[in-house]
């Protein structure tokens, strides 16, 4: 009995292990919120594909340079990168990309500790009495879903009026003939203006004693 009672027990809490760690990999979790002295990728590397699309990311540090350089790992210039020569799915994470950064969107670092101002005409600064509180720096980042495949721009063209077959042709000879018309009206302009200049010379030849 002693022993079925052991193989029961055991049982028991290998389901419960068990279904746990099944939920967990399934995902579709609303946030995360990280709080170690472990390196920080290593652990967004692993658990940002479990997060559903627009949960929120939140790292905390003591110190600012750990939240620096994860900012950096999401920043625009490093997911430009990443998405014009993606390296290969199974060679993640590498040296230039620990983490993948299409998967965070707009990373932010912040201060935790909100310091009263004084504020008065050309005295305003921070109370200098102030007693120390908690200290450190957040890093918060919103989870996105990047688009499969590229991405195609979609509205209502307009269609230019014309017979079908030679309706290219027929609009190129209407614009020919509208330029002929235009240059043989600018022609017939400059004829006239001379004239009328050499007819006023002549008058000022004439009226002179």
């Amino acid at each position: 009995s002693g022993k079925r009672g052991n193989y029961h027990r055991k049982r028991r809490r290998w389901e419960r292990t068990t279904a746990i760690v099944s939920d967990t990999q399934a995902g579709g979790f609303d946030g995360l919120v990280i709080a170690s002295f472990m390196n920080t990728s290593t652990i967004l590397h692993h658990l940002v594909p479990l997060l559903r699309g627009g949960a929120q990311v939140v790292v905390y540090s003591p110190s600012l340079e750990p939240l620096v350089e994860l900012a950096d790992y999401y920043s625009t210039g490093r997911r430009v990168a990443f998405l014009n020569d993606p390296p290969i799915s199974g060679d993640m994470p590498t040296e230039d990309f620990p983490v993948n950064p299409s998967l965070l969107l707009a990373p932010t670092v912040q201060t935790v500790r909100c310091r009263p101002w004084q504020v008065l005409p050309g005295r305003t600064h921070p109370v200098m009495t102030g007693r120390g509180g908690a200290e450190g720096y957040v890093f918060t980042a919103t989870r996105v879903l990047p688009a499969e495949g590229g991405v195609e721009a979609r509205g209502i063209s307009k269609k230019r009026k014309g017979k079908a077959g030679n309706g290219g042709q027929e609009g190129r000879e209407k614009r020919e003939s509208k330029q002929l018309k235009t240059g043989e009206a600018s022609e017939k302009a400059g004829t006239k203006l001379q004239s009328t200049m050499d007819s006023e010379d002549d008058n000022a030849i004439r009226t002179e004693p």
